[in-house]
């Protein structure tokens, strides 16, 4: 029973949002400098550390809860944004650029920043013909397919067969410089002019620390932690592999067709959120907050602290978790919309999107959400999050889930009684 309610927990963590881009109040000074423009850009720079957080219930009996150490910044430190984790690595800050508020017709429009920084591009110009260079460089087990068939002189996308890369093939292949190219052999570049390249699967993102929980009764004491929960690389950075994972060769959430167009409209760039609060369309009394969701993390794991085992690179060998989390939906165009579309047609990836309309019927508060998006756990494990993480031989794989095409549309009422 006690393993269930830790499984119980950790998958309600991993489902949870994975970010909420807080609206933090501006004073009139601030104001003041900020005349003459458009709209206003925000960037932040910063790191959270709160040392406790703790519940205690009313009752006379009642018990307590406390999360402790619970850090929030960048401390996930690894090669390249593959290969090993260091879930428990030193605390720094994590950037959020290019925020930006303008007003709308009839409301205002918030743009979500970019989170953290960029993916690194996989190059294997640097070790073609010295496998043992690069095996060097990142550590033996930890070499990414591809590169490694680089380094062994090979052609590494016909000679690649595990993990995302294999999957390459579907839409295209690459040069030794990572650089994507098409059916014609031709380079591609996305709709910022960048060229697209086979970058590492995930940014360096936003991390998340919970460094205990601990239970117990507020006439007696607490009970020592019962384990963490670490959330890695929170990031709204789609790399080019990251849409060959979700396409049709693994978890069948893009066809071949939308991923060639994919590469061009989405890859290997921040896919920015937008929410917008406004008016009811009809001119009635009421809000509607139209907002999209961030695209993911690379891991969202429970640590058990009851075993002293530990896995690979000190990390601890008892962890249940996923990798590779995404939250997104698929349109025609570039736009904020309450559109997902499931029939191979759209050509633009973007968050998942919830609509809430905010009301007062007949003396109750009313609010009518609607929320379209697909979600993808891409590894389920057991065990060790650096052993699952592995390109080459991964251990604790139970699988992976696709959610798609979930459509979500409901009406709650509040009112005294």
């Amino acid at each position: 029973m006690k393993s269930l309610k830790k499984l119980a927990l950790a998958t309600a963590i991993a489902a949870a949002p994975l970010s909420v881009n807080a609206l933090e109040a501006l004073d009139d000074e601030f104001l003041g400098d900020v005349t003459g423009q458009e709209g206003i850009t925000i960037d932040k720079e910063y790191m959270n550390t709160i040392e406790e957080f703790k519940y205690v219930d009313g009752d006379v009996d009642g018990g307590s809860v406390s999360v402790k150490n619970i850090d929030i910044g960048n401390f996930s430190n690894q090669y390249g944004g593959f290969g090993l984790f260091t879930p428990n690595g030193t605390l720094s800050t994590i950037q959020e650029n290019g925020m930006t508020i303008d007003a709308a017709a009839n409301g205002v429009v918030i743009g979500g920043a970019a989170i953290g920084a960029e993916a690194d591009i996989l190059d294997g110009s640097a070790f073609i013909g010295n496998a043992a260079a690069y095996t060097a460089l990142v550590g033996a087990g930890n070499e990414d397919p591809v590169l490694l068939a680089q380094a062994q002189g090979l052609d590494s996308f016909n000679t690649a067969k595990n993990g995302v890369h294999a999957q390459a093939v579907l839409a295209g292949t690459a040069d030794a410089s990572g650089n994507f190219l098409n059916a014609l052999g031709n380079t591609v570049t996305n709709d910022e002019g960048q060229l697209v390249k086979f970058r590492s699967n995930f940014g360096d993102g936003k991390d998340t620390r919970i460094g205990g929980i601990e239970i117990g009764n507020v006439a007696g004491t607490q009970n020592s932690s019962i384990g963490s929960i670490t959330l890695l690389n929170t990031s709204n950075y789609l790399t080019a592999n990251r849409l060959v994972f979700l396409g049709s060769g693994r978890m069948g959430a893009i066809s071949n067709a939308q991923l060639g167009a994919m590469m061009v409209t989405s890859a290997d760039q921040y896919i920015r959120t937008e929410t917008k609060i406004s008016s009811k369309d009809d001119g009635t009394t009421g809000v509607v907050i139209m907002s999209e969701g961030d695209i993911g993390a690379q891991a969202a794991f429970y640590t058990d602290e009851d075993s002293d085992a530990l896995g690979v690179n000190g990390s601890a060998g008892n962890q249940v978790g996923v990798l590779g989390l995404a939250n997104f939906r698929i349109t025609a165009t570039d736009t904020l919309s309450q559109e997902n579309l499931t029939d191979g047609t759209g050509t633009y990836l973007r968050g998942s999107v919830s609509t809430t309309t905010i009301d007062v019927e007949d003396g109750k508060l009313s609010l009518h959400q609607i929320k379209d998006g697909n979600t993808v756990l891409g590894k389920i494990f057991v065990g060790d999050v650096n052993a699952a993480a592995s390109l080459t031989a991964p251990q604790g794989i139970l699988g992976g889930i696709a959610i798609l095409g979930n459509h979500w549309e409901g009406t709650t009422k509040i009112y005294g009684h």
